[in-house]
């Protein structure tokens, strides 16, 4: 079997990587700590700095929790997974709690790692292989997979298109090391909390967390962030970005901001999120509604783009609920395959 190119995914101790000689810079928080799933009734997630053993409960879905948590020096890493002894922590931490289910428990040495490169020859790193996380409610997961579909349109347009350089997958490289980077160093403040041993420190840290947790902007940003939602990627010098004449490009014009992920949006008559295009970067017409000129600009735009770019093709009562009509713009958004925006570009009603 041949074939351009291969992605490793095989983890955090990827054997690929190390037979690329790919370097992977670790980073050791100094303890071991374990991950367990179980069905809770509770719906609400926590954070305990308890001294003796921190632990953080984590809401996934209807009766769903992880749950983590340190494994001291003098506890045996094995035993602290097994059912007995996690469900008692649980009723140590929660007394009330009635435990539907145990799913599983895994131990392992807290730490997180971060490759130089995700891209040697015709090779390509994507999930823990790359970047390796710790325990983070999920952003670890969230974020090898927001890596693999980013990567994962460069290579389907590499194959189809000759015309389309490989630079494409240097870019993949500094986006997604960027959006994983911010996901480890969220998680290092938790996890060096995890490994406090000091009394006084841990009641003062769990109390501030706490009190935080109860401050309604405060924990919505937590939310946005550990969900990733606002994340940002840097695009500056991105392959894709279209570079055209006569056009003022712009960071941001109403919701639509350049590096974001495209505003949530709902069509005038359902209640589903738009369905892209796979491979193909979407024009969406984000400005005033002016049907001719905009037709017309939108096909030089098409014409200008080194990548395969296709016009969102929709009634003005559908795409009324992303334009701004207040701008005296003709404008579009253009919106990789993978809903990031790459550029806005702007132009006045009647401009040449």
């Amino acid at each position: 079997m041949t074939a351009p190119w291969a992605v490793g995914c095989d983890g955090a101790s990827s054997q690929i990587r190390k037979w690329l000689e790919i370097e992977q810079v670790w980073q050791d928080y100094g303890t071991y700590s374990a991950v367990m799933e179980c069905g809770l009734p509770q719906t609400i997630s926590r954070i305990v700095l308890e001294p003796s053993q921190p632990y953080g409960f984590f809401y996934f879905s209807a009766g769903c929790w992880r749950m983590i948590y340190r494994i001291n020096q003098d506890e045996d890493r094995h035993r602290m997974v097994q059912e007995e002894a996690v469900l008692s922590l649980i009723k140590t931490s929660l007394p009330h709690a009635v435990v539907h289910r145990f799913l599983w428990a895994s131990a392992f040495r807290l730490g997180q790692g971060q490759c130089t490169t995700y891209h040697k020859d015709h090779w390509m790193l994507a999930g823990d292989a790359a970047h390796a996380m710790g325990p983070s409610a999920g952003a670890g997961m969230m974020v090898g997979l927001l890596g693999v579909w980013r990567l994962g349109w460069r290579l389907a347009l590499l194959k189809q298109s000759r015309s389309v350089r490989e630079s494409l997958l240097q870019d993949y490289t500094r986006e997604q090391q960027a959006a994983s980077r911010a996901v480890q160093q969220s998680n290092a403040l938790i996890f060096r909390n995890l490994a406090v041993t000091n009394v006084s420190l841990a009641t003062l840290r769990s109390g501030f967390l706490w009190m935080a947790g109860h401050i309604g902007a405060f924990s919505r940003q937590l939310v946005r962030s550990e969900t990733l939602v606002e994340q940002v990627i840097p695009i500056a010098h991105a392959q894709d970005i279209l570079k055209t004449r006569n056009w003022e490009t712009r960071t941001r014009l109403g919701r639509w901001q350049v590096g974001h992920r495209l505003p949530y949006l709902r069509l005038a008559d359902q209640k589903t999120t738009l369905d892209l295009p796979h491979l193909k970067h979407l024009l969406f017409p984000i400005g005033m509604a002016q049907q001719e000129e905009e037709d017309d600009l939108a096909r030089q735009i098409i014409e200008q783009a080194s990548v395969p770019v296709e016009r969102l093709q929709v009634s003005e009562e559908v795409s009324s609920s992303w334009r701004v009509y207040t701008s005296g713009f003709i404008a579009f958004a253009l919106v990789r395959p993978d809903q990031h925006v790459i550029c806005i570009l702007c132009r006045k009603h009647g401009g040449k």
